[in-house]
């Protein structure tokens, strides 16, 4: 499974534990470590308020961080701004990760304001043709640039080249790796004020967050970085600190170990 996201398994496997492989960062194909659990939740998003909601007991509860590829991030080189502010979204295009409201929200800003800076979006549209037709036909009207996937290093290049990277999720997420990699390359982000995305990006200090599904509220944050670029040389004043794939399944694995050698107490 995908350390990533959520875990959770219920009862055991006719008496014996589930077994849990962690996926090797740097290998889509190996396993860095199996693990074996039963009647366990684990999340490595700090967005842990329905897991309360759903009867899960506060006190049981880890909060474990997200780890990147810490190795692709150390000598990177953001690009110098340009004339005009390049604005940018890197995601999948579905409903649910808001490139819709972005767009909509650019369309709403005065010509003038929209002229001093450009917008692209970055993403797979095999998904939801209805919506990528959608996509397409206000993207063309608000002048905004639709393209395809891109690949890792493209990712990096990327946020590197980006002013300004908008996450406009409509649902929690948990720990979107693409605001780990924006703080990585210490790109300016403006996200939804909604779960895992809330959490990671800190006001005044790696960005601004906006009123989840709020286009009004969007196209206002939009407005003064467009208009005075210069408020975003006063992001990232610290080094981010970057937590590495290792840390992450490390810890994964000392709360599997924890519970499973804690087991036979319980039941005794």
């Amino acid at each position: 499974v995908s350390a990533g996201g959520d875990t959770r398994v219920l009862g055991d496997r006719r008496g014996q534990p589930w077994v849990v492989g962690l996926r090797d960062p740097d290998d889509a194909d190996g396993v860095v470590t199996r693990l074996a659990l039963e009647d366990e939740a684990i999340s490595t998003s700090g967005d842990y308020e329905r897991f309360v909601e759903e009867g899960y007991p506060a006190d049981a509860i880890r909060v474990l961080r997200t780890g990147i590829d810490v190795g692709a991030f150390r000598d990177v080189q953001r690009a110098p701004r340009k004339r005009r502010l390049r604005v940018g979204f890197l995601g999948s295009f579905v409903p649910v990760k808001g490139a819709h409201l972005l767009l909509e929200a650019w369309g709403r800003l005065p010509q003038a304001t929209r002229l001093r800076g450009t917008l692209d979006l970055f993403g797979p549209a095999q998904h939801h043709p209805e919506y990528q037709r959608e996509l397409a036909r206000k993207a063309e009207q608000v002048g905004a640039h639709l393209h395809g996937p891109l690949d890792r290093a493209g990712v990096v290049a990327q946020l590197c080249a980006t002013d300004l990277l908008v996450v406009p999720s409509v649902w929690f997420e948990n720990a979107p790796l693409v605001i780990l990699e924006a703080i990585a390359c210490r790109t300016p982000l403006l996200v939804a004020d909604l779960g895992g995305m809330a959490e990671l990006v800190s006001e005044g200090e790696s960005g601004f967050r906006f009123r989840p599904g709020d286009v009004e509220d969007l196209a206002a944050k939009l407005v003064r970085p467009l208009e005075d670029p210069a408020m975003l040389d006063e992001l990232y004043r610290s080094p981010p600190v970057l937590r590495g794939t290792a840390d992450m399944a490390r810890d994964v694995e000392a709360v599997y170990r924890e519970a499973i050698e804690s087991e036979p107490r319980a039941r005794g």
